[in-house]
């Protein structure tokens, strides 16, 4: 019976073998690669061990995703710490759509900030880094250039000048494109482009040391000589405003006709302004193609982007002190 009491006494002690042992046994696994029977009892046992304290274990979720990079969980643990709603805040985030930025509004974009295209890129990878994949890629801003770019542009090493016919055409058809909507609702057939034109003479130009095929010309790049146009409004046959020209005196809406290294002189005045009166003479009329109708297009173009000179040039005054309208003097006016 002694014998019997002693063998119920005694004790035995159990030796856990790590997995590096050889002795084998099964094989302890980590959350990652545990199943969802035991994530459950891997999360009961942390949290039987850490009894009441649900902030500590939200708070240490939340580094861990902080230091993982994942940006919603983090979003909406920090919601969890705030006391907020994290259904409402859940809801918010998956309510937030990504609305990409058409190519119009991208190159809009690029050339007000005056951007480089590494610039863009760089602006386009960050927001990417960002989960927000908004701009668009560079090679359609570079397309949708070319299509801003009238046709038939002639170039040489001091002068570069497109037609005042294409021009206009490229301008009115650029236009009515994006007037899609005004179109549709007044539906006109014939419309009339207000224009304003004009040349001026720029000296003191940068010289640099560059060789031109014209060597008897010295310091060719000092001087500059640029025609423009600028379109004003866009009306129908009853004065309804198709398109209007807010900002007239912005460059961006300054469309240049004629560039060109050459001093101004007054025989050159001369030369421009009778060029200029034979394209305006022979102009057509531009016929664009609509959804509903075709829409013939009238220019009128008004030269009144000139200066005092030119002026005087034109209308054959000699002092500036004349009115160049009458030939009046300031002591000869009543």
């Amino acid at each position: 019976m002694e014998n019997l009491l002693k063998a119920s006494s005694a004790k035995f002690k159990i030796h856990r073998h790590d997995n590096n042992n050889n002795m084998g046994g099964r094989k302890s696994l980590n959350y990652n690669e545990a199943g969802s029977r035991l994530r459950r009892k891997l999360a009961s046992e942390l949290a039987e061990e850490s009894k009441n304290a649900t902030p500590l274990l939200v708070h240490a979720a939340l580094i861990s995703s902080k230091k993982s990079k994942e940006t919603e969980k983090t979003y909406l643990l920090q919601k969890a710490m705030s006391n907020e709603n994290v259904w409402e805040a859940e809801n918010k985030q998956s309510s937030i759509a990504v609305v990409p930025i058409t190519a119009e509004a991208a190159l809009a974009f690029l050339m007000e900030n005056g951007l480089s295209k590494q610039q863009y890129i760089n602006i386009k990878t960050l927001n990417k880094m960002h989960g927000c994949d908004i701009y668009p890629p560079y090679s359609e801003l570079s397309e949708l250039k070319l299509k801003c770019r009238p046709k038939e542009i002639s170039y040489s090493e001091t002068k570069v000048e497109v037609s005042l016919q294409n021009l206009l055409d490229h301008t009115v058809d650029r236009i009515l494109s994006m007037q899609q909507e005004v179109l549709e609702i007044f539906g006109p057939t014939h419309c009339s482009l207000i224009l304003s034109y004009g040349f001026d003479g720029s000296t003191g130009q940068s010289i640099y040391k560059q060789r031109f095929e014209q060597d008897n010309i010295d310091g060719i790049d000092q001087s500059l000589f640029v025609t423009t146009i600028i379109p004003l409004k866009l009306i129908d046959t009853r004065n309804q405003i198709i398109w209007m020209n807010n900002t007239p005196q912005s460059v961006r809406f300054c469309r240049p006709l004629k560039i060109q290294f050459i001093k101004e002189t007054t025989d050159l005045i001369l030369k421009e302004k009778y060029n200029l009166d034979i394209q305006i003479k022979n102009l057509k009329n531009y016929i664009y193609t609509n959804k509903q109708n075709n829409v013939i297009v009238e220019y009128k173009p008004y030269m009144t982007l000139i200066d005092g000179k030119v002026l005087n040039v034109l209308t054959k005054t000699n002092s500036c002190q004349s009115c160049p309208l009458c030939v009046l003097k300031i002591l000869n006016m009543e």
